[in-house]
């Protein structure tokens, strides 16, 4: 994760969770902001692999709850496509394409 002098100031500390997952806290103006960065594995990943890093994933966002914003970004290997009506709100109205197994998880 690259920070900024402004970012780097209002850095209150990291966890490097796993190989794939990094979280970072940084103090704002209107409390805790939390960024979760991730790289998840792609399709050809082995099964228990891929449960593993969604189930430590989860984990790691459910011990959040104390934090004003939380912000999670990376490379999720997920396409979620271009219906957006039955994606519950979660993705926008210019997906391109189908999805994948990995985009209907990340819904």
């Amino acid at each position: 994760m690259l920070l900024g002098k402004n970012a780097q100031k209002a850095l209150v500390g990291y966890n490097p969770v796993s190989d794939r997952i990094l979280l970072a806290r940084f103090k704002s103006f209107v409390g805790y902001l939390v960024v979760i960065q991730i790289y998840a594995p792609t399709s050809e990943a082995p099964q228990q692999d891929i449960d593993s890093f969604y189930c430590l994933l989860q984990s790691t966002v459910n011990e959040q709850k104390h934090s004003a914003f939380n912000i999670m970004m990376g490379d999720f290997n997920a396409k979620v496509g271009a219906d957006w009506a039955n994606a519950g709100g979660s993705v926008g109205k210019f997906g391109i394409g189908d999805g994948n197994e990995a985009g209907d998880r990340l819904i």
